[in-house]
């Protein structure tokens, strides 16, 4: 009858509200689609672990904490006086003569130059034959919009069975990257907020794009001196560079240069590039 099936229906209802509470209180979840659940059993184990980890490890780090501390003050205290000696016995010297000071601590303020320097250039790429520097250094930034996997967990403890529930969410975005993001080892690609930022795999990073990072000089002059690669090193590269023609394929803007790899949408695979140097006469 209406009124049999409308109790067996509300009954139904009761027991189903019933088994939800009760796979809550276990620690059971249901994901979604860009989600994965994983559980911890509870009991000895964990008390295991933090029984070894406060008997054996907490100790061991104590005594390796307090003999880095000592180290490091000892260095500290070093440093400040080889820097007080320093300042006691520099010399100034002018620009003229690299004989100047011989044997001596010295210091001296010239200006760089670039005579004899070879041009730098970003090799192997796309740029090779546009890009020449001459300078102390040449920087390189790299970047494509790529989609990115961000992992986050939450972890509660159950209400039944002393163990632990950790929800691990996949989401994703195009974000710039200086590097390969390999998209196809992504967890949750069929998940709607992968469809929904990203839609797509990332493309191959190309070969011809310049390699990112700072190049330098291996020695230059100043004044009457020549400083090593390592003084050259140290030689602030920041200065954008500007005036270089686009090669082929590539747009230019300003200072920037862009291109556009596959088909993917939401930006994937945008593709900026930016050149800079020192400015010698700053």
């Amino acid at each position: 009858s209406p009124q049999a099936w409308t109790l067996a229906t509300f009954g139904a209802h009761r027991s189903g509200r019933a088994s939800i509470q009760a796979l809550a209180a276990m620690g059971n979840v249901v994901p979604s689609d860009n989600q994965d659940v994983e559980y911890t059993s509870g009991g000895g184990g964990r008390m295991c672990n933090a029984l070894i980890c406060a008997f054996c490890i907490a100790p061991m780090l104590l005594i390796g904490a307090c003999g880095m501390l000592g180290w490091n003050e000892r260095r500290a205290v070093c440093d400040q006086k080889a820097i007080a000696q320093g300042k006691e016995e520099v010399v100034n010297v002018g620009c003229t003569s690299a004989m100047d000071g011989n044997g001596e601590l010295i210091m001296f303020n010239c200006d760089l130059s670039t005579d004899g320097l070879q041009p730098l250039r970003p090799v192997n790429s796309d740029f090779e034959s546009t890009v020449a520097f001459t300078g102390a250094g040449l920087r390189t930034s790299v970047q494509m919009a790529q989609c990115v996997e961000h992992e986050h967990r939450e972890t509660r403890k159950d209400n039944v069975g002393g163990g632990e529930t950790t929800v691990v969410t996949y989401t994703y975005s195009v974000e710039w990257r200086d590097m390969y993001v390999n998209s196809y080892s992504f967890k949750k690609k069929t998940s709607n907020n992968f469809l929904m930022n990203c839609g797509a795999d990332n493309p191959q990073w190309p070969s011809t794009l310049p390699t990112a990072g700072t190049i330098f000089q291996p020695s230059m002059k100043a004044g009457a001196f020549t400083l090593e690669s390592e003084f050259v090193s140290r030689i602030p590269v920041s200065t954008p560079l500007s005036g270089f023609p686009a090669p082929s394929g590539w747009s230019q803007s300003g200072a920037q240069y862009s291109r556009k790899y596959g088909t993917a949408p939401n930006q994937i695979g945008e593709t900026r590039v930016s050149f800079y140097g020192n400015d010698l006469a700053a």
